[in-house]
């Protein structure tokens, strides 16, 4: 059966009129970007670090004392005033800008790139792929020890992204996703929804969400990484190779295009590229209002501003469809609905108006509806989120 939702809904249109603006290009492409200090800062594809200290419109190389590996940079992390540059099978750190750097004394092979960093409390994790050795690497910040602390993930599978979440560690690796609660000593999978064979290039927090950019476009987890939802809007085998977010909003970089999305990552909407056809966003940062982009497009910078980009439209009509299939049932149900829910409930009830079945916490666009000790007979159900009813209609249960 199928029906139009004929009633208010929170509305997720979006504006697709943001458009990039070219900023300045760099010596080599941006594998990686960060803000410390109201300043920027990219890394770069055999270049080493540069500095922005006026919102892109210059850039200076500040190298003193990075000598690894010809200079790649694939990561960058920063607390305070200290930057660590992440590179083939080294870590930097430079406690006054950039402006000096000295080894941390990883001491991987070449062919081992440290494509992730992250700070956790007293730990500095570097996340390392492509090589023989790949994994999860930590060392005490204050300390010179690197410890291979790789219990509980597949072996030899390469680490692309971290993020924190809850005081629980999620790492992006090339067989899903996996998370720590005791600072990297193990590793779990991270729940269900994320196949544990598909690689997770990038992990962003927004709002309370874990977004999961992939090989497979973005994924959502709205319950500390125990289930993951695919969201909507970005082409199918879209990968998901940076993220950057500001209050309102959270951007996702693919090697096509870029989206945005002011729903904590749910549904997305492409950022036009014109006139820069099809660009790759290998790197993101938001700063003083606008989003920067280190791309494929003769190493440029771009950026736009926040600004230009729509918030939800409240309190406004829309019709997507939905369907329950089958209806009459005898065991099971199945509804679909063409919109992304975020802890939606269902309740069924009697014709005496009685609640006899409610199910919670319902994400994603599709859940099951078991009869369980339903007699048979006729039940009204509603479908709600927040304060909204998105779907008001009947079951019908029999035997046969």
């Amino acid at each position: 059966m199928k029906a139009k939702l004929l009633i208010l809904f929170l509305s997720m249109s979006f504006f697709a009129n943001a458009q990039w603006e070219y900023v300045n290009a760099l010596p080599e492409t941006a594998y990686s970007m960060i803000v410390s200090n109201n300043n920027l800062y990219a890394g770069l594809s055999g270049g080493g670090v540069y500095k922005s200290m006026d919102n892109g419109n210059t850039w200076i190389a500040v190298n003193n004392g990075i000598q690894f590996g010809g200079a790649y940079i694939f990561s960058l992390a920063s607390s305070n005033d200290s930057i660590y540059a992440g590179g083939f099978g080294e870590v930097c750190f430079s406690d006054n800008g950039g402006s000096n750097w000295s080894l941390l004394n990883l001491n991987l092979d070449l062919n081992n790139f440290v494509y992730a960093l992250k700070l956790k409390g007293n730990y500095l994790f570097a996340g390392v792929g492509h090589g023989m050795d790949n994994g999860v690497y930590r060392k005490p910040v204050n300390g010179n020890v690197w410890s291979l602390m790789n219990s509980g993930l597949p072996e030899n599978t390469g680490v692309n992204a971290f993020a924190i979440h809850n005081d629980l560690l999620f790492a992006g690796t090339n067989a899903g996703v996996y998370v720590s609660a005791n600072d990297g000593d193990s590793w779990t999978f991270s729940g269900d929804g994320i196949n544990p064979g598909l690689t997770v290039k990038s992990l962003i927090t927004m709002s309370g969400n874990i977004l999961a950019g992939t090989t497979n476009g973005v994924y959502v987890s709205s319950d500390n990484g125990i289930n993951w939802v695919l969201s909507n809007g970005l082409p199918s085998n879209s990968v998901g190779v940076s993220f950057a977010k500001s209050d309102n909003q959270v951007v996702s970089g693919t090697y096509e295009s870029a989206f945005s999305s002011a729903d904590k990552g749910f549904n997305w909407n492409v950022i036009s590229n014109e006139p820069y056809s099809i660009v790759s966003f290998y790197s993101m940062a938001f700063l003083d209002g606008y989003f920067y982009a280190g791309t494929g497009h003769g190493f440029s910078i771009l950026r736009f501003a926040e600004n230009v980009l729509s918030v939800p439209e409240t309190d406004s009509k829309v019709n997507p469809d939905y369907s329950i299939f089958p209806n009459p049932f005898s065991s099971q149900t199945t509804f679909r609905v063409n919109i992304f829910l975020q802890n939606a409930t269902l309740t069924a009830y009697n014709s005496f108006g009685q609640t006899v079945k409610q199910i919670e916490n319902i994400s994603g666009n599709s859940f099951d509806f078991s009869r369980d000790n339903l007699a048979n007979g006729i039940y009204f159900i509603q479908l709600t989120q927040g304060n909204k009813i998105l779907v008001a209609d009947k079951l019908v249960v029999t035997n046969n």
